[in-house]
């Protein structure tokens, strides 16, 4: 007969089996306690993650509340408006949620150092920062814009040529009076052209001195305004013709 533990987990035959039986259920049952173990970590990581995300978008969402670059309404909804977002502050909470002890609360600079070199959750948050930062810039001045109104946006998968239907072009069509013929519309085909995704990239660099100085500028609105400069302009908006 065959018997299983309460996590229905097969165990093996009875007592009255073979050893070669008994040691094939010995197997069953450790590959069994493996699975589920495996399982358990798979469950405790995932939620060590949720937490990760959700801790980063958080405080990043406060500083950049903090610097006017995102409205009450649009904050995460756990975020704390009430308090100064400071990078010491931060850093402190980065290393204690990975498992590190954070120097005493008067060494602000001592915590940031130690957070950069060995607190990926801070570094993560950071990295968060200029880019929603940057993004946002680069929306905001998008919306003064008329071009995203005057051409067809689609995606592309890479950065090599493919081509583009440019459509039919039909004239205004011309004054007809009552009971006069109505003519076939004149359509040109314009056919195709060929266009390229490229790349426009310059290097911010965020200093040691700026997050010892909890200089949140250079960590929001420097990237905001390279994101505005950012916006496509006729030249690479609009196609040629």
């Amino acid at each position: 007969m065959a018997f299983f533990d309460e996590n229905g987990i097969y165990i093996g035959p009875g007592a009255d089996a073979s050893d070669e039986a008994l040691k094939r259920a010995e197997r069953l049952y450790r590959e069994g306690l493996r699975r589920q173990e495996a399982k358990e970590r798979g469950h405790a990581s995932l939620g060590r993650n949720q937490h990760h995300r959700a801790y980063i978008n958080k405080r990043s969402d406060e500083g950049l509340y903090s610097k006017g670059l995102l409205r009450h309404d649009e904050v995460h909804p756990d975020a704390d408006l009430t308090e100064d977002f400071k990078l010491k502050r931060i850093a402190r909470e980065c290393l204690s949620l990975d498992g590190s002890i954070p120097p005493p609360v008067d060494q602000g600079w001592e915590c940031i150092r130690n957070a950069s070199a060995g607190s990926p959750t801070f570094n993560d948050l950071l990295n968060n920062l200029a880019d929603k930062s940057m993004i946002i810039g680069y929306q905001q001045a998008n919306m003064r814009e008329t071009w995203p109104a005057l051409v067809n946006i689609r995606p592309t998968k890479d950065f090599r040529p493919f081509d583009v239907n440019r459509g039919a072009a039909i004239q205004t069509p011309p004054e007809v009076v009552e009971n006069g013929e109505l003519k076939a519309a004149q359509i040109a085909d314009d056919g195709k052209e060929q266009s390229q995704v490229k790349s426009y990239v310059e290097r911010i660099t965020f200093t040691r001195q700026a997050m010892l100085n909890d200089d949140l500028d250079a960590l929001t609105l420097n990237p905001a305004r390279a994101g505005a400069a950012g916006r496509p302009d006729h030249h690479t908006a609009w196609p040629a013709g």
